[in-house]
């Protein structure tokens, strides 16, 4: 399974808070120690910003995928608002 060190350390942020916590505050660099990152994966963990676990883990998902070249990055559509015609009308 590719990126099983990645999958490894959310996992353990999922189970173990301490781990959570460190792993959100700052002392990220030194808790993933013990995980068999590769060079890019490592990089990916250092480079996330995010004030809890799933955004974490939802910014990982993404560098995975787009690693595995599953993954474009997301265009956004605006779709019509069906009730929008009717916006104001009612009384």
């Amino acid at each position: 399974m590719p990126h099983e060190s990645l999958q490894a350390v959310i996992g353990t942020a999922v189970v173990d808070s301490e781990f959570r916590k460190a792993l959100l505050n700052g002392s990220r660099r030194y808790v993933i120690q013990r995980f068999n990152l590769s060079r890019d994966e490592f990089d990916a963990v250092m480079g996330v910003r995010a004030d809890s676990l799933e955004q974490f883990a939802g910014q990982l998902d993404r560098w995975i995928l787009r690693a595995q070249g599953k993954m474009e990055p997301p265009t956004l559509v605006a779709l019509p608002r069906p009730w929008a015609a009717f916006a104001g009308t009612a009384r």
